[in-house]
């Protein structure tokens, strides 16, 4: 008698195809983060080659305008006449600015370049990639909250990720310092304004010339501190990469730092006024280059002349050679 064939299933049972969905879980869990590490890793890197080509960008800057460095914001002064300090015209003061003063060094194209090279920088609605750490292409291209206070830019519009070291512009001339003028239609330079020059920087390689700065993704807030184009040790540094800030050297270079201390400092400013208001939030910020350790504060006169252990980094080049 034959015997009767049983026919197999070739299907999944139950508790296989659990298993199954059990070890992709398990992986994805275990990929992941390293996955997000990764990306972390790529957008940390990619600031460092900005902060570089925007290192190289100011060496051809400084070769065309007597070793003279562009302003880290667009509160430019001239002199007119003997004594008499008044703003620059509007365009003058906005050309200035090193946002917009080393968009020919940067030899870029197409989308990337800005929309009108005469325009005021806050006219300058296509920022090109070098200005920016990478972070900045997840910012809402959205209508700005406080289009009235900030010119009616859009919320991504109005971030500035990467920022100039705040101590390139000095105060107005008279003041005992030495300062210059440069007319930035001829390239020529004359005594008497704000600009800092190349030899008057002695520790090339430790003195702070950009860096990143506060903006949307460590504030939470559209406006305020995220708009502003310079920083100060504490105050705007954005500490977005691994618990530190990437920071271009005078020298050319740069790199992730972290430093010993940090303070929780309130951000200016979300509503436009010049005070900190209960509502804004706070950030991680790093502290003094000069004044009392743990605290002081930017412009802290208690400790003048006494570097801060807890700030490694020279951002007042002129102070510091003095010491």
């Amino acid at each position: 008698m034959r015997g009767v064939r049983v026919s197999q299933k070739t299907g999944f049972t139950l508790i296989e195809l659990l298993v199954v969905i059990s070890i992709i879980a398990l992986l994805i869990g275990i990929l992941l983060p390293v996955l997000g590490s990764a990306r972390a890793a790529a957008r940390q890197m990619k600031c460092l080659v900005n902060l570089r080509t925007m290192g190289q960008a100011t060496a051809g800057y400084l070769n065309d305008f007597d070793f003279h460095y562009p302003m880290p914001d667009t509160g430019l002064k001239r002199v007119l006449g003997s004594n008499t300090i008044g703003p620059q015209p509007a365009t003058d003061n906005q050309q200035a600015n090193w946002f917009v003063a080393l968009d020919p060094y940067l030899s870029l194209t197409g989308s990337d370049a800005s929309t009108n090279p005469s325009a005021s920088v806050a006219d300058q609605r296509r920022f090109r990639s070098f200005k920016q750490d990478p972070v900045w292409n997840t910012f809402p291209d959205s209508a700005d909250p406080t289009a009235g206070l900030f010119g009616g830019q859009t919320v991504r519009e109005a971030q500035r990720t990467l920022k100039m070291n705040r101590y390139f512009r000095r105060g107005p001339a008279g003041n005992g310092v030495q300062r210059f003028l440069v007319d930035w239609k001829s390239g020529n330079v004359n005594r008497g304004s704000q600009f800092i020059d190349e030899f008057q920087i002695k520790k090339t390689s430790e003195t702070v010339l950009f860096g990143d700065g506060l903006a949307l993704d460590l504030t939470g807030i559209p406006t305020g501190n995220a708009q502003r184009f310079s920083i100060e040790p504490n105050l705007r540094v954005g500490m977005r990469h691994d618990g530190g800030a990437n920071i271009g050297f005078v020298d050319g270079s740069a790199s992730l730092v972290k430093q010993k201390t940090t303070l929780t400092a309130p951000i200016d400013d979300n509503d436009g006024d010049s005070a900190f208001d209960a509502s804004e939030n706070a950030t991680l910020q790093w502290e003094p280059e000069f004044g009392a350790p743990g605290g002081g504060g930017f412009g802290d006169t208690t400790k003048a002349g006494t570097r801060n252990p807890n700030q490694e980094l020279i951002w007042d080049m002129l102070r510091d050679s003095q010491l």
